[in-house]
């Protein structure tokens, strides 16, 4: 049924045999369901084996009381971050990403909707070879939020911000209508559109179609700092839904290059914490949490992790 389950089917040729005897699993049926209340239902009946990790965080405590049923939580190399387009009005102006950064509810965040959550510092999580730990850290001060809204060129008529999210994601939801509330003081106004994620990536191709801000995560592809700062903020990333900063920054080209072509190790650990220094002072996201992975599972499922 495509759009609704995927169905895996055992191979019976696969050259690493099974260390399990005749003891087979001769499908697995990864289904998508938006309703968590379904999933809930579902997992107490024993009709789903494992629930990944996009509930949210009082959905995994409901889950965990049902008999039979364990969560497991740990830190992932994922980064959740709200991406600035960097070459739409208003937010083309660094004094509205900086206002954007300062006006972030980064404590309630993390300590309510994402308890277990890391904070976010810079674009490369702490746990990946190569992050940056000295870079700039914003929190909020609405304070600072105002002063950099006084010297952006738009003010005081700041045109309405777009922010898009997508569908099924409650937390990412709650954490906006946060950030809306927050602008609201500063005469800022915020628009919210909640989008299937195949809409999300068709706005991402170009820059007049990605909206001011797009709410999303991104992980690694192998263990280096390179999987971010590549696929993120080098100009030949644009155009795809992890680059949707349009940063197109030619010291940043460049420094991204340097470390991609640099064999001695310290050296190219300068060069990426200088290009992580030189991101963060441009202001292309708001950087707000290592991402905490959830997983609730049957008991009876064994070495998971």
């Amino acid at each position: 049924d495509r759009g609704r389950e995927i169905v895996f089917e055992r191979f019976l040729d696969y050259w690493g045999g099974w260390p399990h005897g005749d003891k087979h699993i001769d499908e697995a049926h990864s289904i998508f369901l938006q309703e968590t209340a379904t999933v809930k239902t579902m997992l107490r009946r024993g009709e789903l084996t494992m629930v990944e990790h996009w509930r949210t965080y009082p959905d995994y405590q409901d889950m965990a009381k049902i008999p039979g049923v364990e969560v497991l939580t740990f830190l992932s190399p994922e980064e959740m971050s709200f991406k600035i387009n960097t070459k739409r009005p208003p937010t083309d102006d660094i004094h509205i990403r900086r206002m954007l950064a300062w006006a972030f509810d980064y404590e309630t965040v993390i300590q309510t909707l994402e308890p277990g959550s890391g904070p976010a510092r810079g674009p490369i999580p702490a746990s990946i070879p190569g992050h940056n730990p000295r870079v700039f850290q914003y929190h909020m001060d609405l304070d600072k939020a105002r002063q950099e809204l006084e010297q952006s060129k738009y003010y005081p008529d700041v045109p309405t911000i777009t922010l898009v999210l997508p569908t099924g994601l409650e937390n990412r939801r709650k954490m906006a209508v946060r950030f809306k509330e927050k602008l609201e003081p500063l005469g800022v106004k915020l628009d919210i559109h909640i989008e299937p994620w195949g809409r999300m990536t068709d706005l991402a191709t170009t820059v007049e179609t990605t909206p001011n801000i797009m709410v999303t995560s991104v992980s690694s592809n192998y263990p280096d700092a390179d999987t971010y700062l590549n696929c993120m903020y080098h100009s030949r990333g644009s155009g795809t839904w992890m680059s949707t900063e349009w940063l197109q920054d030619p010291l940043v080209d460049q420094l991204i290059d340097q470390e991609r072509t640099t064999l001695d190790p310290e050296e190219r650990a300068h060069i990426m914490n200088v290009a992580q220094a030189v991101i963060v002072e441009r202001c292309p996201d708001i950087f707000v949490y290592v991402m905490p992975l959830r997983v609730a599972i049957q008991d009876y499922l064994k070495g998971f992790t």
